[in-house]
C-alpha cells in the first residue's frame, strides 16, 4: 500500500505520532466509516491566530475542529462526543433574515477546542482518514502537532497554516498548488 502524499512537503510519509494515541480498537468499523462520511460532509477543521486582546504584543492560536447541525439533530452530535469522548456539544440560537421577517433556529455545535482533545481527534482521524476533506484535515494536522511544541512552536509556520488553509477553501484548489511554505510565502497573500 502507498503511503499518501504530505501535502506540504510533497513528500510519502508514513504517521508517527509524538504523542501518546487513545486505542480506537473498540469502535464498530461501520460507525466510524459513518462518521468519517458525517467529517466529510459536516465538519470544520479551522485554524485561528489573533492579537490577545490582553496583551497586544501576543498571538493567541487555537486550532478547533466542528461539526453545526439543525437543533433536532442534536442526539448524533451526543453520540459522536459520547463514542469519542472528546469535545463538547452546545444548542443556540440563530437569527437569520428572510425577506421582512427575523427567524430564529437552534442549532447545535459539536466542537473539539483544548489541546488534548484535538490530539485525540488527530489519532482517530490518523487510522479513519476522511476522504473528501483530507487536504484540509493535513493542513490542521500539522498545526495541531505545530501547537502541541508549546513555547518551541513555530509561530510563522503556524500563520502559514492559518494562510494556507484558508487559501485552500476559498480557491478550491488541490493542496499541490499550494505555495511552499519558506522565508518568502507571504508574497503570495495577495495573490
Amino acid at each position: 500500500m502507498e503511503h499518501p502524499r504530505d501535502p506540504i512537503t510533497q513528500q510519502f510519509c508514513i504517521k508517527i505520532l509524538p504523542y501518546k494515541t487513545k486505542q480506537w480498537h473498540h469502535l464498530d468499523i461501520a460507525w466510524a466509516n459513518w462518521l468519517i462520511g458525517f467529517i466529510d460532509g459536516e465538519g470544520c477543521f479551522q485554524i485561528d491566530k489573533r492579537h490577545d486582546k490582553r496583551k497586544p504584543t501576543t498571538w493567541n492560536c487555537q486550532t478547533k475542529f466542528n461539526i453545526t447541525q439543525r437543533g433536532d439533530k442534536k442526539e448524533f452530535l451526543n453520540q459522536i462526543c459520547t463514542k469519542l469522548d472528546i469535545g463538547r456539544v452546545y444548542q443556540m440560537p440563530e437569527t437569520s433574515l428572510s425577506g421582512k421577517h427575523n427567524h430564529i433556529h437552534i442549532l447545535s455545535y459539536y466542537i473539539v477546542s483544548n489541546m488534548a482533545d484535538c490530539q485525540t481527534l488527530v489519532s482517530f482521524l490518523d487510522i479513519f482518514p476522511p476522504r473528501i476533506k483530507w487536504n484540509e484535515y493535513q493542513i490542521w494536522r500539522k498545526a495541531v502537532l505545530e501547537l502541541a511544541k508549546g513555547k518551541e512552536r513555530n509561530l510563522d509556520y503556524f500563520e502559514y497554516l492559518h494562510f494556507a488553509i484558508r487559501w485552500l477553501r476559498q480557491y478550491q484548489h488541490s493542496i499541490d498548488n499550494l505555495y511552499p511554505y519558506n522565508s518568502d510565502w507571504r508574497k503570495y497573500l495577495n495573490t
